[in-house]
């Protein structure tokens, strides 16, 4: 089975491996969450959030879901387009001329699979004329705040870029994310360590034997099925909460 750092991540959230230091990973505690995904193959449908995602994304790039499929925001009743799609035009003409004024290319969208690791780069890119691999982050956020993460990069979990620039190998040494706000933007170029490429390592190693061992039990709870995007094909979901019981004393 080919791995991916989407794939170790939602398993340490599913077992409750997430490295200390590192934002918890947004997945239920459930390792039959896990398979439904990652074994069997069902897809999992964008959030609001995710979908403004992938519409920015397209529309800056071209590229469409890991799926095949064109995003699209709902249109309003009179066919115009919603406040949602004008701020997203609004936010890809900016970052258009961002990244010409500091003479950056977007290329095309990629996959590499290596020694059983996959990896789906944003785009194949140029920075400065030399080779980068740029990851595109679209938050709601106003502002660049520690709350959602980018405002406080020592939380940022470095799996992806470690993954993804061992995965590409020469000359793809070098990666950034660009992320996007409403009303901000930021290019911000990773530094890799080897301890980071070493850690990259051991966290593939270590979820791919526990998934060799596991027998993907479910671990069904109100709180986990509630907010689970699967639980409504899941023959293991909680549909409604328990009957509570209270005694004083």
């Amino acid at each position: 089975m080919n791995l991916s750092q989407s794939a170790v991540k939602t398993w340490e959230a599913a077992t409750q491996t997430t490295p200390e230091g590192v934002n918890h990973y947004h997945s239920p505690a459930c390792k039959y969450y896990w398979k439904l995904i990652y074994v069997d193959g069902h897809e999992t449908p964008p959030s609001d959030a995710q979908l403004l995602g992938q519409v920015f994304e397209y529309k800056l790039t071209g590229q469409k879901t890991l799926h095949g499929q064109t995003p699209e925001l709902p249109k309003l009743k009179n066919g115009g387009a919603s406040a949602d799609e004008r701020m997203i035009d609004e936010r890809v003409e900016a970052t258009k001329a961002f990244l010409e004024h500091h003479g950056i290319v977007l290329k095309n969208g990629s996959v590499f699979i290596k020694d059983g690791i996959t990896g789906h780069i944003d785009a194949e890119s140029e920075v400065q004329n030399k080779p980068a691999i740029i990851d595109i982050k679209f938050t709601e956020t106003k502002e660049d705040d520690k709350w959602h993460g980018w405002g406080d990069m020592d939380k940022i979990d470095l799996l992806q870029p470690a993954t993804y620039v061992w995965g590409m190998g020469q000359p793809y040494r070098r990666f950034y994310y660009l992320i996007v706000g409403k009303t901000w933007l930021r290019l911000v170029q990773v530094l890799l360590t080897q301890a980071d490429l070493d850690d990259m390592h051991a966290r593939f190693a270590a979820v791919r034997e526990a998934i060799a061992d596991s027998d993907f039990a479910p671990t069904p709870t109100w709180k986990n099925c509630k907010s689970c995007k699967l639980a409504e094909i899941c023959q293991h979901a909680v549909k409604f909460p328990e009957i509570e019981t209270y005694q004083r004393g």
